[in-house]
């Protein structure tokens, strides 16, 4: 769950008398941890306890903190402004805020301090697709999908930095790689190569095998962490991957449990997407803000265009380049309807190492084989004593 920090009502008292210098201010504006992505507000007030008019030119902020506002006090009036703490790092932030005047009394300061933090990694949250075929009608009409799992949202900027910290720490080239409008809104300005390696890092941190891995001259095999190679994707791995065009299309539909709609979840848009009839020009929302699918998966359709990890040939000759053009699905916060079909394929205007802020992407996962061991039928089936091999 996100966290919202809301004003806390502390007034923080700076004395300005109108004709008098020697004021000591002693008290601090601690605003303590504040999560990346989100805004902390306190409110300091200004106080003018002279007898004469006092102007305030500007009031300048260290790093991290900001607010706005010049004017007159009359004398015995106050004046609060909101200070706002805005950590993009971790990190701790501190410095002092200046309010400046043209008058004798001459600029006044105020220590302030916070702590820039991630958010609590959000428990993963994987919907189980039992497989199936897709249906006539589908670009991919026929083919088979076996039982898989995907990620009940698109990753958020919050998931990308917390998995990106460790990678960054583990080998891999993902330093100021992604953006995010908001912690629980989706990454955006991730390639294909970034995805795959994020989760591979994301794999690595819980334990995982990692799929993708990438082979040298001399035939080492080694998980994929830097460079710009396709790389080749483990059968055998339990860790977390793209999903396929396949899965993503038969996900979107709704699956066995499928409707028919036209989007991933209603044949209305304005029910489970974010799409410019909606979002306009205001960029990414909040994952899972729209109705689920028949699935209990959300934005599908809308909110950013989702990497597949299929090739996508184009047929535009210059986009046909040995690192390929990926396929990508759903459409985003600036689509038309028509985009965000569940059975509209792109390739996302770019090859696998475009960056977009109108592209993401959510992660899947394969459920491990299970090996039967063969027998006999009992007597009591109606297909008694008949021989099943080991499968």
């Amino acid at each position: 769950m996100r966290k919202q920090f809301y004003s806390l009502g502390l007034v923080l008292i700076l004395l300005i008398p109108a004709l008098q210098a020697d004021i000591i201010l002693s008290r601090n504006m601690a605003f303590g941890s504040g999560i990346i992505g989100d805004n902390s507000v306190r409110t300091l007030t200004i106080r003018n306890s002279g007898s004469a008019n006092f102007n305030v030119t500007s009031i300048s902020y260290p790093s991290g903190f900001s607010g706005a506002w010049n004017g007159t006090i009359a004398a015995g009036a106050n004046h609060t402004v909101e200070v706002k703490f805005s950590p993009t790092e971790v990190k701790s932030y501190s410095g002092n805020i200046i309010v400046a005047s043209n008058t004798t009394v001459g600029n006044r300061l105020v220590a302030v301090s916070g702590n820039g933090v991630y958010a609590p990694p959000t428990p993963l949250n994987l919907i189980t697709v039992a497989g199936g075929k897709l249906p006539v009608g589908s670009q991919l009409a026929n083919q088979t999908v076996q039982t898989f799992q995907i990620g009940k949202y698109e990753v958020t900027w919050a998931e990308w930095q917390t998995v990106r910290n460790y990678a960054i720490a583990n080998g891999y080239d993902l330093a100021n790689v992604g953006n995010g409008t908001a912690s629980t809104h989706p990454v955006q300005s991730v390639s294909w190569y970034d995805v795959v390696k994020w989760c591979n890092a994301k794999s690595e941190r819980e334990g995982l095998v990692p799929v993708y891995t990438i082979t040298n001259g001399a035939g080492v095999t080694f998980t994929y962490k830097t460079g710009q190679m396709p790389p080749m994707a483990s059968a055998s791995a339990n860790g977390y991957r793209l999903p396929t065009e396949t899965e993503w299309e038969w996900a979107a539909r709704g699956g066995v449990s499928s409707k028919g709609y036209i989007y991933s979840g209603s044949s209305d848009p304005n029910a489970v997407a974010w799409y410019v009839g909606n979002a306009g020009a205001g960029g990414t929302k909040a994952v899972g803000t729209k109705a689920a699918n028949e699935l209990g998966i959300y934005d599908l359709s809308g909110n950013v265009w989702e990497w597949c990890w299929d090739f996508n040939p184009s047929g535009i000759p210059a986009l046909q380049a040995p690192n390929g053009v990926r396929g990508c699905r759903g459409g985003d916060w600036f689509s038309i309807p028509n985009a965000m079909g569940v059975t509209n394929r792109n390739y996302c205007w770019g090859l696998a190492d475009a960056r977009f802020n109108y592209v993401g992407f959510r992660i899947a996962r394969s459920l491990p084989m299970v090996t039967v061991v063969g027998g006999k039928l009992p007597v009591n089936s109606s297909l008694g004593n008949q021989t099943v091999p080991t499968f």
